[in-house]
């Protein structure tokens, strides 16, 4: 499996707009694939607080037999052991860019110091009339992992919108950003299809992404995914943030503290 992952990283190609991501195809092996499908357990094991978006987090403690063990296996050590240090060699160079922005550039060889995990893993289940606003993950996570679940008969059309941000600047706070929020008007760059076995990886540094399900889809519509975070240790992470200049420091604030 390892093997297959890096092979498939490896060949996927490196591009820079609206921001540096890659979409890798077949990127497990296909047998492997079709049984990470087959063990989506049933909708009633997600929560329903809102059954448009609907989530279930790892590690999964309570479900069928076969989803406790192959996704937990998935979660742990397909994206910890495998797609975790790929994507961290096929990014090393963009992520030196992210470094020096969000770090500045005298703290990079502490940054490449930080140890990385793989986390905040979840699948995730999308319904008709769901919509994200283009956002920025968590300034804490260095780059994410969206792995497309698709199934026969899928609409390609229900991926992941990539923005490119007009007057973009870094994210003035550590949580989820919305450049809209800020001012900022953000327009469509592509659309990453929605197709089986596929995955798209980026650094978490700039422009936005988002998706849409239309409303009219269909009631019986059922969008998988699963995503996770690669991200440094959190100590580690504090130690390095507690070292940098004052202006440097308030970027990683939270971000009720902009309007205390």
């Amino acid at each position: 499996i390892q093997a297959h992952v890096a092979r498939a990283i490896d060949a996927a190609e490196m591009r820079s707009d609206p921001f540096d991501h890659i979409v890798v195809e077949q990127v497990l092996p296909p047998a492997l694939y079709d049984l990470l499908i087959s063990a989506i357990p049933p909708p009633v094991f997600f929560h329903d607080r809102d059954l448009v978006k609907q989530n279930l987090a790892f590690p999964i403690t309570f479900g069928p037999a076969l989803t406790t063990l192959a996704w937990n296996f998935a979660d742990a050590v397909i994206a910890g052991r495998a797609i975790r240090p790929a994507v961290m060699e096929k990014f090393r160079e963009p992520l030196q860019r992210h470094y020096d922005t969000v770090f500045g550039s005298a703290f990079r060889a502490q940054a490449n110091a930080l140890p990385q995990f793989s986390g905040g893993g979840r699948l995730m289940l999308r319904r008709a009339g769901y919509h994200l606003d283009p956002h920025r993950d968590p300034k804490r996570s260095m780059m994410t992992c969206l792995f497309y679940l698709a199934r026969q008969g899928d609409n390609e059309a229900h991926g992941t919108h990539l923005f490119r941000v007009i007057d973009d600047r870094e994210a003035p706070y550590k949580q989820t950003y919305y450049p809209e929020g800020d001012g900022r008007r953000c327009e469509v760059a592509m659309t990453v299809p929605f197709r089986p076995n596929t995955m798209l990886v980026f650094v978490n540094s700039r422009g936005a992404h988002g998706a849409t399900i239309p409303a009219d889809a269909g009631e019986d519509l059922e969008r998988y995914s699963y995503q996770f975070y690669v991200a440094p240790d959190n100590e580690a992470l504090g130690a390095l943030i507690r070292e940098l200049p004052r202006e440097r420091r308030t970027m990683w604030q939270n971000k009720n503290k902009l309007t205390d």
